[in-house]
């Protein structure tokens, strides 16, 4: 089965509810979403905290996502 991954960047300072229309892509559906999120957007990741930004990744099913606040999205479906 093909693998397709969409984008999303969500600059706003709430989560936003994506409907991805995906009737043009046969029964392709949502599979799996990657974050990387936080309310410092000058926040870096350094020798000291490694881990400050990282990505966290959490199944999915059907056309919708939430986009949380202030975030960078990848976007699965099979």
């Amino acid at each position: 089965m093909s693998r397709r991954q969409k984008f999303a960047l969500n600059t706003e300072e709430e989560d936003v509810e994506l409907d991805i229309a995906l009737s043009g892509y046969g029964d392709l559906t949502l599979q799996k979403q990657i974050t990387i999120s936080g309310d410092d957007l000058s926040a870096i990741n350094t020798f000291e905290d490694p881990n400050k930004i990282v990505p966290v990744e959490k199944e999915a099913s059907g056309t919708k996502a939430v986009l949380p606040a202030l975030s960078w999205n990848v976007l699965i479906m099979k």
